[in-house]
């Protein structure tokens, strides 16, 4: 059972945290009743309740306000400029209205109150019963609500926003570029010290994990990108941030707020510390590690909790982290290590079961002393996927996996049209998920070219037909390609 932990809220954010928790609700109830609405006639006896629960959500929304609105800008929605937030709880019904909205081409809908359950049936049995194939869904959706006598509920077309160009995006890939390696440098220097015995803060940790939060709530496909990055040498310290990376994108998927995307941001960075303690000839072996190597080892969690310990001032977040650092090998049926003799009972916190998930993802695609050639992305979800419940919580599996992707960003892939192209952004929308954004790397002959973007749910109107879909993922070290050249 995913424990979520409890939020304390500051004021100024009780406005929008209201507005979270109501459109949250929303979201569930709309979709409730909009699936409903697909099986039963608008009379039914099934449809009562949900039409009715529907209504006591937006009638809150009305005390303080005389419309809502639900709206839709790629592949989020939103409610009077903020963002619904995506996580365990709403991702069934998100992903529901995202697909319908975007079938029926509705940017919008609004509620004007008040609204009652007849309307909200009504609505719903409109909304359902227009084809997607009507050459105007939206215009024809008005009509027959107005037919109906369904005055407070309308929609609004939908506008794709404009693709970013690539100089923005290059700009975007620029900061994210300094955030990462400020990050990696930050935590090199807090190594340094605490093998030299030196006293240290978590104040400079702290500072650079809530950079890369800055960063990745502007948009994360930049630092996702960055994860792409494995440097044999530097594999401790580039680990570590790539599963920083990793694990608040997770926490910001599950709509976790900033005060604990920070303490878990600088929880993941230190979760591997204890491995500073593991003697060089063991870590840097260049053959394959003995049963006395791997014990040596497995007992990095147990180290890294006494490394943490010597913190100057210790408070939760240090405690979290030793936690964390104890933690995120155990697995989800506490099969894994350090032992324990309460095995049952045992119940890891939250943030070790997002680390244990961005840990393993990442040390499986990277080459490694004992693992010299990497699992591809997908191949690494496969084996993931396999493990779920023993090794991890089958509900934030999943929400992980929807996270990155069917193509998770770096794949190669090879395009009907003969082009090679990488994936730098995911595309949430489950009907679309095959369907990635890529950067175009070579053109139809195999010859490289300049990176171009392309989002692969582009139609091509003489055909009709996707202008590109993807024929096969490759393998992309067996290509010599230079991730970094394209990520950094």
């Amino acid at each position: 059972m995913v424990q979520i932990p409890s939020f304390q809220i500051a004021a100024p954010q009780v406005y929008n945290e209201h507005v979270l928790a109501l459109g949250k609700d929303l979201v569930i109830r709309l979709q409730i009743l909009l699936k409903l609405c697909g099986i039963h006639e608008r009379n039914n006896v099934a449809l009562v309740r949900p039409s009715e629960r529907l209504v006591e959500t937006l009638s809150i929304f009305h005390r303080t306000a005389a419309e809502v609105a639900l709206r839709l800008s790629r592949d989020f929605l939103y409610i009077d400029e903020v963002r619904v937030r995506y996580d365990i709880e709403t991702a069934t019904s998100y992903n529901y209205l995202l697909e319908e909205m975007k079938r029926r081409r509705i940017g919008a809908v609004s509620f004007k109150g008040p609204v009652d359950a007849v309307t909200a049936r009504t609505f719903g049995a409109v909304f359902t019963g227009i084809e997607t194939t009507h050459p105007d869904p939206v215009y024809e959706i008005q009509k027959r609500l107005v037919a109906g006598n369904c005055f407070s509920v309308s929609v609004e077309a939908y506008d794709e926003p404009p693709e970013q160009p690539l100089d923005t995006i290059m700009d975007e890939r620029k900061r994210a570029k300094r955030t990462y390696f400020r990050a990696i440098s930050s935590l090199k220097g807090i190594v340094h010290a605490l093998k030299e015995g030196q006293a240290v803060e978590l104040r400079r940790v702290k500072r650079s994990v809530q950079s890369i939060i800055d960063v990745m709530l502007r948009e994360e496909f930049s630092l996702l990108g960055l994860t792409t990055l494995k440097d044999y040498d530097e594999y401790l310290y580039i680990h570590c941030i790539n599963v920083s990376i990793f694990a608040l994108t997770l926490g910001k998927r599950l709509g976790l707020p900033k005060s604990h995307l920070t303490n878990l941001g600088v929880s993941s960075v230190f979760h591997d510390i204890g491995k500073v303690e593991i003697p060089h000839e063991i870590i840097d072996k260049p053959t394959e590690f003995t049963e006395e190597d791997w014990r040596q080892v497995k007992e990095h969690p147990s180290l890294g909790v006494k490394i943490l310990s010597r913190i100057r001032g210790l408070n939760d977040l240090t405690m979290v982290s030793m936690v964390v650092s104890f933690e995120h090998h155990l697995r989800h049926d506490s099969r894994g290590y350090p032992s324990l003799r309460s095995r049952p009972e045992w119940d890891m916190h939250f943030f070790s079961r997002i680390v244990a998930l961005a840990d393993q993802y990442d040390a499986m695609t990277s080459s490694r002393v004992y693992q010299r050639v990497p699992f591809s992305p997908d191949k690494a979800l496969s084996v993931m996927a396999e493990r779920s419940g023993t090794h991890f919580e089958p509900a934030l599996l999943k929400v992980f996996v929807n996270m990155v992707g069917i193509y998770p960003i770096g794949t190669l892939l090879l395009l009907d049209t003969n082009e090679l192209a990488l994936v730098f952004d995911t595309n949430p929308t489950p009907a679309n998920a095959n369907r990635p954004r890529v950067l175009v790397i070579t053109d139809t002959s195999g010859n490289q070219i300049e990176a171009r973007t392309a989002d692969l749910t582009e139609i091509d109107p003489r055909t009709g037909r996707h202008k590109r879909s993807v024929a096969k993922v490759l393998d992309v070290h067996k290509y010599n390609i230079n991730l970094a050249e394209y990520f950094i």
